[in-house]
């Protein structure tokens, strides 16, 4: 397992139970200690360290996430589905002092990446990793700008459907 490079953000699975890695360290015997919190519902917010060498960790991959049926009032436990949430973001961002062409650039990219994900990630197991790639880091960089931008107004867009 010592060929699997760990970073701060990826998602495991260890003890049949799914984390995200905080920090990862590497130990006096040449092996890494994970810093996680746990995520799954047994563990949520639990932190917890595990070792490389004594604990089977499987990472789990982005790509193969599949979609479960959101059956709770106004969608509450979904957690992400930001291309479905078009019509809201745009009258957050026509309520904002933004201009017309950031407006279109957040809109626009929303749309190319929910294009992608559904005709090459979803659909598609031979994805080039370095495409993977930026999507994940433009998403990240996307996600932290509405959050930055709009607070919790981004939140309240939840709220009104």
């Amino acid at each position: 397992m010592s060929s699997v490079d760990f970073a701060p953000g990826m998602r495991v699975m260890i003890r049949d139970e799914e984390w995200i890695v905080k920090q990862v360290i590497n130990n006096d015997i040449g092996k890494r200690s994970l810093h996680c919190i746990g995520i799954s519902t047994l563990v949520k917010d639990k932190k917890a360290v595990f070792l490389e060498d004594l604990d089977e960790i499987q990472i789990v991959d982005p790509t193969k996430v599949t979609l479960v049926a959101d059956d709770s009032p106004n969608y509450r436990k979904t957690q992400l589905f930001l291309e479905n949430q078009m019509e809201a973001i745009g009258r957050l961002l026509k309520g904002a002092n933004v201009s017309n062409e950031f407006r279109n650039l957040l809109t626009k990219t929303i749309d190319y990446y929910a294009k992608y994900q559904n005709n090459h990630v979803k659909h598609d197991d031979n994805i080039n990793q370095y495409e993977v790639s930026f999507v994940i880091e433009l998403t990240c960089i996307l996600m932290k700008q509405m959050i930055e931008q709009f607070g919790q107004d981004i939140v309240e867009i939840y709220d009104d459907e």
